[in-house]
């Protein structure tokens, strides 16, 4: 990805998108860059939204969490370049 992640993009990444996260967001983002209608995706922390061209991260529970606005390509981008780490 050739533009910085935003602030916050990569805590996101690290506190939410386990491989599950990752198969759900990713089919979610390539619905909504087809132009269908998508539900917002809620997760254990997170809440990310699918708007027209850009999607909106928010989180559940810290109200000083700034909100991550990014272009849609740019999130789809990000989330096919991710390696979630092993849970156990």
């Amino acid at each position: 990805m050739s533009n910085p992640r935003p602030p916050g993009l990569q805590q996101f990444l690290d506190d939410e998108v386990t491989a599950v996260a990752l198969e759900h967001l990713l089919e979610k983002a390539l619905a909504a860059r087809r132009n269908r209608m998508v539900e917002a995706y809620s997760g254990n922390a997170y809440h990310v939204a699918f708007e027209e061209d850009a999607v909106l991260i928010e989180h559940h529970y810290r109200e000083d969490w700034p909100a991550v606005r990014l272009p849609l390509d740019s999130f789809i981008e990000t989330l096919q370049g991710w390696q979630p780490k092993a849970r156990y």
